[in-house]
């Protein structure tokens, strides 16, 4: 009677785990419902002298979806903000380029497909909502500290070359 129930319980739980894979469910998998953080960015906000060749990094302290990474991220030639505020910031050409992952997907970087100009002002932008591989949004709270609080997520500005404000602020001391 023993191994009857045995064999039973062995044949029941093969058929169980034979149906959720069918289904695409993982018994094993669990959404932990914890947003994801920006552990840093580079170049970090209001950066200056930033070579040319450099491309942008965003590192996050988990596994991120790829997809919606990717499709809240903006980068524009100027500071955009500055200049119009962000409501029209997304009407503004795009800077154009090729994304790469590290292997866990936790390390994001945007490869320009043309080298950044040099003494120029960038800005890129990075919306709230940006999911985990649970699919946990991140919000604000993830981003803190590391641009500009805008709407919906952060903005970072670099210059490469000499900043704007630098060269003013020598030539008004030669003028001195």
């Amino acid at each position: 009677m023993f191994n009857m129930m045995k064999k039973n319980l062995i044949i029941s739980l093969g058929l169980l785990a034979m149906l959720m894979g069918i289904m695409g469910c993982d018994a094993m998998a669990q959404n932990d419902d914890i947003a994801p953080s920006i552990l840093g960015v580079y170049p970090a906000n209001a950066s200056v002298n930033v070579a040319t060749d450099t491309s942008i990094v965003v590192t996050f302290d988990m596994a991120m979806d790829t997809a919606s990474c990717e499709a809240l991220f903006y980068a524009y030639e100027g500071d955009v903000n500055g200049q119009m505020g962000h409501m029209m910031m997304h009407q503004q050409q795009t800077l154009s380029g090729e994304f790469s992952w590290n292997d866990d997907h936790t390390e994001m970087t945007f490869h320009p497909d043309v080298m950044f100009s040099d003494s120029t002002t960038y800005t890129f932008h990075l919306e709230e909502g940006m999911e985990d591989n649970d699919h946990d949004g991140m919000t604000m709270s993830g981003m803190m500290g590391f641009g500009l609080e805008s709407d919906d997520g952060i903005i970072c500005t670099f210059s490469t070359g000499e900043s704007i404000a630098n060269s003013l602020m020598n030539n008004n001391i030669g003028e001195m």
